[in-house]
């Protein structure tokens, strides 16, 4: 050691577990106060030359903290894991044409990277292979063929070379700040291939965040349409987002020019207006759309969940049928920074057997902590306090808490009742009339 530095022996063993202690409990509060996995980003390029042609969106991402790291789609060397810890928390898959990646990456490994929660970005270009068509097919979304361009005959910019492929496009998702952000998005130059979704999404993983105009298609623009073609209007879909059930995020974007320097500093004007060109959106939706795909805003949890009988303070486990019960719990979201309170007046609490019993919206208090207070059914048995939100652009939260709910004890029901009044009043009479019928019988001499 260097001479006259303190070596660690030399301090005091209290001192040094108490050091210890409290770097363990530093670093277990900000793994469970923080959404992320980390920062650290792989970046997957066709070849090591593309850095300097998307260099603006990789400073924005590195404005942000991001470290990445940069390696060519046919690298030996590629990987996701090492010796079974993941090695990266984001990946950003910006080669559209390969059909097969080097290493020991495949699309299954990129699916078992999502299942960990873990969020990708996937670019692709008419010259789709294999490798992103497959991903694609494991959320349910088909690639058009090769070399076919979504086309717009009404909506092509100025700057088009004649074939309509350089679409200004401007169908964002509608009703979902989450994902695109509170701001106006300017339109967005796209030239790329267009995607259907084509699996049933009954939950509403699948966010369209940009779409076609009504008069876009997706075709090979040299080529007449004699058959119909894989997608038409709104239905040709740009951009699609999924939200996985376990808060991983997954999108794809059909055009990687989208993402270049040269499509960031563009003006956009459609040639057919006669309006002024401004400048392009596609900066700003790469800004939103990533913050939301790698986690900054949109993730919500709950916390605090308690259940007391009405007037107890303390929370029971088993519950009295036709008692008064009071259900709170804290739903908070993540804004990037810190967790605050997620404001909303859709949360349902639903108190169920095999069906729902009793099924509330609950108020919160502003503060985001959300309240509902019920009477139990008339019913025993094994019940579940139940919470299942699922909001297009957000986390889901599921929660369930199982508890008792029993019968009236023999000691515990009212001793008499109105209902039971008319059965009162029989049984009385008839030990009266009894009575009267002993007295005649026995008292009573015939002549």
């Amino acid at each position: 050691r260097v001479h006259g530095e303190p070596h660690l022996f030399h301090m005091p063993r209290a001192l040094a577990l108490i050091a210890l202690a409290l770097c363990c409990c530093a670093a277990s509060v900000w793994a469970a106060q923080s959404p992320f996995h980390g920062k650290n980003t792989l970046v997957i390029l066709e070849a090591m030359e593309d850095q300097q042609t998307y260099s603006m969106f990789f400073d924005s991402l590195r404005a942000r903290g991001y470290k990445l790291t940069f390696a060519r789609a046919d690298s030996s060397e590629l990987a996701l894991t090492k010796y079974g810890e993941y090695l990266f928390d984001q990946l950003v898959l910006l080669a559209p044409s390969v059909n097969q990646f080097g290493g020991s990456l495949d699309t299954r490994k990129i699916v078992d990277f999502i299942d960990s929660g873990r969020s990708v970005i996937v670019a692709a270009s008419p010259a789709i292979g294999d490798a992103v068509r497959d991903l694609g097919a494991e959320a349910g979304i088909e690639f058009d063929d090769a070399e076919t361009f979504v086309v717009d005959h009404m909506n092509y910019d100025a700057a088009d070379g004649g074939e309509h492929t350089l679409i200004v496009a401007d169908g964002f998702l509608s009703g979902a700040e989450t994902v695109l952000g509170k701001g106006k998005i300017a339109p967005v130059l796209f030239r790329g291939i267009g995607h259907a979704i084509v699996s049933a999404d009954p939950d509403g993983l699948l966010l369209e965040v940009l779409s076609g105009s009504p008069t876009a298609y997706s075709h090979h623009p040299l080529l007449p349409v004699t058959d119909a073609p894989l997608t038409v209007g709104k239905q040709t879909r740009l951009i699609t987002a999924v939200q996985a059930r376990n808060a991983a995020r997954l999108v794809f974007v059909g055009s990687v020019d989208l993402f270049s320097n040269a499509f960031l500093t563009m003006s956009a004007r459609r040639a057919l207006s006669t309006g002024p060109a401004v400048a392009s959106g596609n900066a700003m939706l790469l800004s939103e759309l990533t913050q939301w795909a790698f986690l900054e805003r949109g993730v919500l949890r709950l916390s605090d969940a308690r259940h007391v009988k009405a007037g107890d303070a303390a929370p029971s486990s088993v519950y009295r049928v036709l008692d008064d019960i009071v259900f709170t719990a804290k739903i908070e979201e993540w804004n990037g920074a810190a967790w605050v309170p997620f404001l909303a007046n859709d949360v349902q609490l639903d108190f169920q057997m095999l069906d729902p019993y009793v099924r509330l919206t609950m108020p919160h208090n502003n503060a985001g902590v959300y309240t509902a207070a019920f009477k139990a059914p008339d019913v025993y048995g094994v019940f579940q306090f139940k919470i299942n939100y699922r909001r297009k652009g957000y986390s889901a939260i599921s929660f369930a808490e199982q508890v008792t709910v029993r019968p009236f004890r023999h000691n515990e029901f009212e001793r008499f009742i109105v209902q039971a009044y008319p059965y009162y009043a029989s049984a009385f009479a008839s030990m009266g009339m009894f009575l009267l019928f002993t007295v005649v019988f026995l008292h009573h001499r015939s002549e």
